[in-house]
């Protein structure tokens, strides 16, 4: 065979040192991937779980309060059918006799009820619905700080 000048061989030489090179590049960016990829899995099985635990905590929690509204509506509605009642009966007992109370601001007989009968009932009630929507928003309150521990 011919002998190789000297530059031919440098070109040879830095050929196989460039293949090199670019081989161990190529092998340690697939090494590296790799190593990367288990990480980024790990992390997201992690967040997974706990993204499912909290969805079960957020239904647990949607369900309290759900159990809370219809347990105070329920109250409520008791009550204020109760203030009715009273207000209701009190107006249709005035003085004993079929005539209407002689309070002023009754206007018809067939209302069996003063005006201050009516206004008292009408402020009871803004009263039981003011305490009620108070219960509900510390049940609801203390609902969510029970879930968020």
């Amino acid at each position: 065979m011919f002998p190789l000048s000297l530059p031919y061989k440098l070109l040879i030489a830095a050929g196989i040192v460039t293949a090199l090179v670019l081989v161990g590049g190529i092998q340690g960016y697939t090494i590296g991937k790799g190593k990367v990829q288990k990480e980024f899995d790990v992390y997201k099985n992690k967040v997974e779980r706990l993204s499912i635990t909290q969805e079960i905590k957020t239904h647990e929690i949607f369900k309290a309060q759900q159990q809370a509204i219809v347990a105070a509506t329920d109250e409520y509605s008791r009550s204020i059918t109760s203030i009715r009642k009273y207000y209701r009966m009190r107006g249709n007992t005035s003085n004993g006799s079929n005539q209407v109370s002689p309070v002023p601001g009754t206007t018809n007989e067939s209302e069996g009820s003063s005006s201050y009968d009516i206004l008292a009932g009408q402020c009871a009630e803004t009263t039981q619905q003011v305490i009620s929507l108070q219960k509900i928003w510390e049940e609801q309150k203390n609902i969510y700080n029970k879930g968020i521990q």
